[in-house]
């Protein structure tokens, strides 16, 4: 992440996704995710127009993972507006030549229950984040946890 600008002597942080303009009459994107923690400035650019690019390449991701959605349902669920990706049971291997396989949040076991009524127990879930308001519409909540009675 680039420095944060100055303003009036004190550090400027940006509190909301946008473009700015700055005293040194460059344009830098921000881009705050939708849970408001860590957030992204971009590097400055010359015109508006190139800092705007910066922007649509942060939603670009999510408009890709949609299509990921549309094309492979089974393998992904959203629930409380969070993306969260299911893997193989057998675990995947992240490393070229590693005989250990690697499981989402440590193999531990998640319920959840499609919109269908089917319930599903996994040991491979990959959170792959907050759905940002602009996309919400797209990615609806489509499964809600189970409560695991006597624990």
């Amino acid at each position: 992440m680039s420095q944060p600008h100055r303003r009036f002597g004190r550090t400027r942080r940006f509190s909301r996704t946008g473009v700015y303009h700055t005293r040194e009459n460059e344009w830098v994107a921000f881009y705050l995710p939708p849970n408001g923690y860590g957030g992204r400035e971009h590097p400055p650019r010359a015109t508006r127009a190139e800092a705007e690019a910066d922007l649509q390449k942060e939603y670009q991701y999510w408009h890709d993972l949609i299509a990921q959605v549309e094309a492979n349902p089974n393998r992904y669920v959203v629930i409380d507006g969070t993306c969260y990706g299911i893997g193989p049971e057998e675990g995947v291997q992240l490393l070229r030549n590693s005989p250990k396989r690697w499981r989402g949040f440590e193999g531990r076991e998640f319920r959840i229950r499609r919109q269908d009524g089917t319930e599903v127990v996994i040991h491979n879930l990959w959170l792959i984040g907050l759905v940002p308001a602009e996309v919400r519409h797209r990615l609806p909540d489509n499964a809600r946890w189970v409560p695991r009675y006597g624990r």
